[in-house]
């Protein structure tokens, strides 16, 4: 890690509370992380469109306080900010037996999808997580609604990204 951000790389972003760091996000490239491309089984592991978010660290203090949350938005800005189409994660799905404790790292599913990560399929390029727990979803960000590339083409518009809420006005009588 040191050496990396000597050469100039950003290989994450940290949470601060105060002066302090509370929390990590790793973001960069897919192309970058070289133990991914050996985890699973990737179709266009090479695509500079798409971006990677693979582990989170919070001091345990800072748990279920909203940093995992907050980490994620400023993941995004980032990766925007550096040219990202897409970005992808693999975050874990809590209901998995055994999955949480074994990558429970790379984030929790709900957090991603209260962000507007949406679950993808293996096949349409992604990772197929072989090496890991049943419990891990692949999981994308879409940047811009334009066509993309093949690989990284946005889901149809029958996508839902999130629930419609009710409001005061639409309640029955």
């Amino acid at each position: 890690m040191k050496s990396l951000v000597e050469a100039g790389a950003v290989p994450g972003i940290l949470a601060y509370s105060t002066s302090a760091p509370v929390g990590w996000c790793s973001v960069s490239p897919r192309t970058t992380l070289a133990g991914l491309r050996e985890a699973g089984t990737f179709r266009h592991f090479d695509d500079p469109d798409v971006w990677s978010i693979v582990c989170f660290y919070l001091v345990p203090e800072y748990r279920g306080r909203g940093v995992m949350t907050e980490l994620l938005r400023a993941a995004i800005a980032h990766a925007t900010r550096h040219g990202a189409q897409v970005i992808e994660a693999y975050p874990v799905d809590p209901t998995v037996p055994g999955a949480v404790e074994q990558t429970g790292f790379m984030g929790i599913q709900a957090v991603f999808t209260r962000a507007d990560f949406v679950h993808i399929a293996h096949a349409d390029g992604a990772l197929s997580l072989g090496a890991y727990t049943a419990g891990n979803r692949t999981m994308r960000y879409y940047v811009d609604p334009k066509p993309l590339k093949p690989s990284t083409r946005r889901p149809p518009p029958s996508v839902s990204r999130s629930p419609t809420r009710r409001t005061s006005s639409s309640r029955r009588r």
